[in-house]
């Protein structure tokens, strides 16, 4: 199988670093899941946290978790991940890799590192998810640098409150 990072070069694509170490560290196999925790000699379940029932590893992480599959139902790329036929994260990356479009790939990339931290976020901190909303992506990425991360996230809260307040 051909890598996502030789097949494409992520360093022309524009994102921030801290994607393109998410896609390496993907490609290594090195994300913490608990099944690579596991594997590198940490005492730990290697059974999801939250359901309990499937074995934790990156594929399961970012395409079978419950939170995730619901994540990128409600993406801008609408997808159904039950419907990926994919066998490992690798694979699903070199698949989206292959179309070469490199807004798609760069939509995705971000999108992926986003599930990650959302999942993170959802099991460090026990939280439960009460309403999902959808992002205009191609709006956000004409802001990107202008805001720090806290200004960035107020933003975006008063932009969905706005969007609540028109459904009311």
């Amino acid at each position: 199988m051909v890598s996502l990072l030789r097949l494409k070069d992520v360093s022309n694509l524009i994102f921030h670093i801290w994607v393109k170490q998410f896609l390496w560290r993907i490609d290594l196999n090195s994300l913490p899941c608990l099944a690579n925790l596991a594997r590198r000699g940490i005492s730990v379940d290697v059974m999801c946290s939250w359901c309990g029932h499937e074995f934790e590893d990156q594929l399961y992480s970012l395409n079978d978790y419950p939170i995730s599959r619901s994540y990128w139902l409600a993406s801008p790329l609408g997808i159904q991940s039950d419907q990926v036929p994919a066998t490992d994260v690798r694979m699903w990356l070199d698949s989206v890799a292959s179309l070469k479009d490199d807004q798609l790939l760069e939509t995705f990339s971000v999108l992926l590192w986003n599930c990650w931290a959302l999942k993170n976020q959802q099991v460090s901190w026990e939280l439960e998810l009460l309403f999902a909303i959808r992002v205009d992506f191609p709006l956000c990425m004409q802001f990107e640098g202008r805001y720090k991360a806290e200004e960035a996230e107020k933003v975006a809260l008063l932009e969905a409150l706005r969007h609540l307040q028109t459904l009311q």
